[in-house]
């Protein structure tokens, strides 16, 4: 909607090359386009990206700074359970543009503001910020003291973990015009599962795993570390890292934040399902424990490290390593990434401990970690 502007207010035209003009601007984020998601399980470790924009603020972004404007429902303007959000785009005379934020009462946020010139650019992201940049961890990779190690913050904010934006730069035009505005995910989402199956029987029970392993499923415990692809910054308005990136890893524990005290050992469960070789025992993402981060490299890469909590009180750790068969992965995608272990490889390395390899010169102790290198490991990656 244009609003009314005197000729003295828009004075001369020569100059410029949109209308001067005062706008008020509505944009729809309630899209059919898949390129605007939420995130939604489905079971088994299993996740699809939705239709919903989580976040209560978009930000407008150019070279000068940036200005949050709140999203809210748009019922009236684009049918029930609509979210988008509305700015004010003052043009003047010469060509150049000052955007206020709209709340969603209809007030202009004069205490907000966007200067864009004449021939600026500007574009929408779903963080405040122009660089996205991870938390790095005290802890390491307990195999690989170089590798960094990345955090998330125990409460899982999909609002704030999900990147997003807008497909392209905007021109000044292109900000007077209202409707639909699309949106591209700048990150990825990945869970993860470990299963242990019997390779000679559909359903590994937990009478079996005890028999095979020697003690209740209740006392073995896994951790998981997935990279080394991803970013330890990512810069949102040129969708670029940094080129001297070598990427790093993240933990499966308790919203792939790790334990400083090294605790952080889930629990082996049972149900686990391995597409080719039916039910065992071992981890599944659930819940809101899933990833969204953004990727840098494109190899894929997982440490899978098992424990045993044995009756004297001891622990015995033994880890293996997994490249995953894919050459690269995308923006946008949601991944599930998964390997399947044979119980009877398991059982045997752990009755070996003590002649498997320790981890590294760093690492070794009298309770390992120690290598293991299962003969018929399987990986697999869906999306």
């Amino acid at each position: 909607m244009l609003a009314s502007c005197s000729k003295d207010d828009m004075g001369s035209q020569d100059t410029a090359t949109t209308e001067p003009g005062t706008y008020i601007v509505g944009m729809n984020l309630n899209l059919n386009n898949p390129l605007t998601k939420g995130v939604n399980g489905i079971g088994n470790g299993q996740y699809r990206f939705t239709s919903t924009y989580e976040a209560e603020y978009i930000y407008l972004h150019n070279q000068e700074g940036s200005i949050q404007i709140p999203v809210h429902e748009m019922s009236e303007e684009c049918g029930e359970g609509c979210k988008g959000f509305s700015y004010q785009i003052c043009v003047d005379n010469n060509g150049d543009a000052t955007v206020y934020p709209i709340n969603a009462n209809g007030e202009v946020d004069e205490s907000q503001s966007l200067n864009i010139p004449q021939n600026g650019k500007a574009y929408f992201s779903s963080f405040g910020e122009k660089v996205w940049e991870a938390e790095v961890s005290r802890e390491k990779v307990p195999n690989d003291p170089t590798a960094e190690l990345y955090t998330r913050d125990n409460a899982h904010d999909l609002a704030e973990e999900e990147l997003f934006r807008s497909v392209n730069d905007l021109s000044i035009d292109d900000l007077q015009e209202g409707g639909q505005l699309d949106l591209t995910r700048v990150c990825s989402g990945f869970s993860f599962f470990c299963a242990f199956t019997d390779r000679n029987d559909k359903e590994l029970t937990a009478e079996d795993f005890k028999n095979v392993m020697g003690d209740s499923y209740d006392n073995y415990s896994i951790r998981i570390f997935l990279g080394s692809f991803f970013a330890k910054t990512y810069d949102i308005q040129n969708r670029a890292c940094e080129k001297d990136e070598i990427g790093g890893y993240y933990a499966s524990i308790s919203t792939m934040q790790p334990d400083l005290n090294n605790s952080g050992y889930a629990i082996l469960r049972d149900g686990v399902v391995s597409t080719q070789n039916g039910s065992g025992f071992g981890y599944v993402t659930e819940g809101d424990n899933y990833l969204l981060a953004p990727i840098h490299v494109d190899r894929i890469h997982a440490y899978i490290y098992i424990a045993h909590n044995k009756p004297d009180g001891t622990t015995d750790i033994i880890y293996t390593e997994a490249t995953l068969p894919m050459t690269y992965a995308e923006e946008n995608n949601f991944y599930r990434v998964g390997t399947d272990i044979n119980i009877q490889e398991l059982a045997n390395a752990f009755a070996n401990y003590d002649q498997l390899t320790e981890a590294a010169a760093t690492t070794r102790s009298a309770s390992g970690p120690r290598l293991f290198t299962p003969k018929s490991l399987i990986t697999t990656i869906e999306y």
